[in-house]
């Protein structure tokens, strides 16, 4: 594991989650290389739900993989990256 340390950085719960901030010491972001949380959050919809892969694939495409983008997007507001 590297861990990356970014000690200036104001708040990764920027996005309506701040007053959450204030509760933890530090924020960890935890760098998950896209294609493997893709593969991971597509298995998880198919068998909590029991859809299937294309409608897995489908959730991800309107929604979750929107979210990713901003979740991502503020990682350079976290503490510290796990690589």
């Amino acid at each position: 594991m590297q861990l990356r340390t970014r000690p200036h950085s104001a708040t990764l719960l920027s996005q309506g989650f701040g007053a959450l901030r204030t509760l933890f010491d530090e924020a960890w972001f935890l760098d998950t290389p896209p294609e493997e949380s893709h593969r991971r959050l597509s298995a998880r919809h198919q068998s909590a739900w029991g859809i299937s892969e294309a409608e897995a694939e489908q959730r991800i495409a309107v929604n979750d993989g929107i979210n990713s983008v901003l979740v991502q997007r503020s990682s350079v507001l976290a503490d510290a990256l796990v690589l």
